[in-house]
């Protein structure tokens, strides 16, 4: 078997019945986390798009998100990229899953800045690293060394992601055969997935047909695209489609 990095290119495949992912949509506040909910979101995730691919949004918008929601869907939050300055520790009480994008960390000592964060999460926060589809673009490194640094910190979550929003759509930048055995291993280390990255509505079954456990969108949930507002009928649309998946439509 070949493997690209120490990662398998053809992990065992998981039983048929497998159920198909859930949907996550980013929003930027507690109106946008509503609509998300509405359209039949299954994970809220809060960041600022204006401030980058994993822009961080105030610690006042993540509260009210989570205020919002009461429960009623986790909630998962972007804290920005390795360098940055976003104080974990203040994470709310409600808050799942925090996520760390690791641009322009390829030649530092990443691995242990992604330790150091890791030990910065409240307890109740699982930490999620971020493998950039276009990760030459993002100066970041391969996300096979992405997948198991975050296994090796106890991350809860891995998630795919493009950091350029015009460069592309993240399946097209990773081949499927690389996408399939970075899910697949991830999800046999008992990670939560994501598998985002500029992922157009029509695009959605075949994200699913991946099988993580979540598919993310932000643009194809919103109107006006990625900086517009997030619409609960084009998020009802998107889980329509993954529906359809799982009834194999």
């Amino acid at each position: 078997m070949t493997t690209i990095g120490t990662i398998p290119n053809a992990a065992p495949r998981r039983p048929p019945h497998a159920p198909s992912p859930g949907l996550l949509v980013s929003v930027r506040n507690a109106s946008e986390a509503r609509d998300a909910l509405s359209g039949g979101a299954r994970v809220i995730d809060v960041k600022e798009p204006a401030a980058g691919p994993l822009g961080a949004a105030a610690m006042s918008e993540i509260s009210g998100v989570v205020q919002t929601l009461a429960g009623a869907a986790p909630v998962t939050v972007a804290t920005g990229e390795i360098g940055d300055a976003f104080p974990v520790e203040r994470l709310p009480p409600g808050v799942c899953i925090a996520k760390l994008g690791l641009a322009a960390a390829a030649d530092g000592g990443w691995r242990d800045d992604c330790g150091r964060w890791a030990s910065r999460l409240p307890s109740s926060v699982g930490g999620a690293l971020v493998a950039y589809a276009d990760w030459r673009t993002a100066h970041s490194p391969p996300p096979e060394e992405v997948l198991l640094q975050a296994v090796a910190i106890g991350c809860r979550g891995f998630v795919v992601d493009t950091w350029s929003k015009e460069g592309g759509c993240s399946l097209d930048l990773l081949e499927t055969v690389r996408l399939r055995a970075l899910i697949d291993t991830a999800i046999e280390r008992d990670l939560m997935v994501v598998l985002a990255g500029s992922i157009a509505t029509d695009r959605v079954a075949e994200a699913a047909a991946l099988r993580p456990t979540l598919v993310g969108v932000r643009g194809a949930a919103c109107i006006g695209g990625r900086s517009g507002a997030v619409d609960g009928e084009r998020v009802r649309e998107i889980v329509r489609r993954l529906d359809a998946c799982r009834d194999g439509g």
